[in-house]
């Protein structure tokens, strides 16, 4: 009687399984009805849809898109993929706002998932229930799900790309490899800030496989890990150099922004190079003129403008290294 009195009930488990999944299934809910309530308190403001700088940009080049025009025949400033989404809800439904916000609402729930699905597997499923609390009430997550910002889709495609490593990493599937990169490979059409994280996670492939000794199969894993993320990559890398003849892999705007955030006069907030305009077309068209006058070069291309930036950048880092990195360390505390 005492050995029947120690053991757990047969259903104790299901029991267990069960609460936890409804547990999940109550953050996810508490996920959505937080971004939701935001989103209804936002569309009562008469700022509801204004668009600045980068939102705006991503409107106008996304109405574009809906008109049939993908492309101005010139290398992408920008990183084309969230604008191209947005073509493609505008041209469905029309440009509405409202339609892509609530888009990103889902998609914000499903990062959410991810998180959890994650910390669950590599972790434990008490640690995903609390990443998943946290991820669902983050205000960032709502924030940005309620603007025509790319964070939102960078955020989704970053986590699926990790959630579909830890399971390749786990089966070694060739599909979930090439899966992961793909995810990864998006992201990087999206915002090509990713590329270092993706170089680092194709040594971690190569390392790990050549410390398991199974050097064969780690090198046939991290070259379809790198078809995959080559795969949305190449055709943006192919219009560039149509247009302009110069390899810039997605986008040629990285030399400025890295000017931006690393000049004498760089206040780590403000989006603007000094002595260009503030809006976003203005104050491109300014760093283009500047730049070919700079280089004594009226027909320098998009890449050798952006080398012109980064050099700039380099420059101040170079004479004033000690500055520059009180800077950098000083944008980190407020990020």
């Amino acid at each position: 009687m005492g050995a029947m009195d120690s053991e757990s009930p047969p259903n104790s488990g299901r029991r267990r399984f069960d609460v936890g999944q409804l547990i999940v299934v109550a953050l996810l809910a508490v996920a959505l009805l937080w971004r939701l309530v935001y989103f209804f308190e936002i569309y009562a403001s008469p700022y509801a849809d204004s668009l600045t700088l980068d939102s705006r940009v991503y409107h106008e080049v996304a109405l574009a898109a809906a008109g049939g025009e993908w492309s101005h025949g010139e290398t992408f400033f920008q990183a084309p993929l969230y604008p191209w989404l947005l073509g493609i809800v505008y041209s469905l439904f029309g440009p509405s706002q409202t339609v892509v916000k609530l888009l990103q609402i889902l998609l914000s729930v499903a990062s959410c998932w991810l998180v959890y699905r994650l910390a669950d597997r590599v972790f434990e499923r008490a640690v995903g229930v609390v990443a998943l609390a946290i991820g669902a009430i983050y205000g960032m997550s709502l924030y940005f799900a309620n603007e025509l910002l790319v964070v939102t889709v960078i955020v989704f495609l970053d986590l699926l790309g990790l959630d579909l490593l830890t399971r390749a990493a786990a089966d070694g599937h060739k599909f979930l490899w090439a899966a992961a990169g793909l995810a990864f490979g998006l992201s990087t059409v999206a915002r090509p800030t990713i590329l270092p994280f993706i170089a680092a996670v194709g040594m971690w492939i190569v390392i790990t496989g050549w410390r398991m000794g199974r050097m064969r199969a780690a090198l046939r894993e991290a070259i379809l890990f790198a078809v995959g993320v080559a795969v949305p990559i190449a055709p943006v890398t192919l219009h560039n150099y149509l247009a302009d003849g110069d390899l810039v892999l997605v986008a040629a705007n990285g030399g400025v922004n890295f000017f931006i955030g690393n000049n004498p006069q760089s206040d780590g907030i403000t989006a603007v190079v000094p002595g260009t305009r503030a809006d976003l077309w203005g104050g491109h068209e300014d760093q283009v003129r500047i730049a070919r006058e700079e280089l004594g070069d009226p027909g320098a291309s998009p890449r050798q403008i952006s080398d012109y930036w980064y050099d700039r950048a380099w420059q101040y880092i170079r004479s004033a290294p000690v500055a520059a990195i009180r800077h950098t360390a000083y944008k980190a505390f407020i990020l």
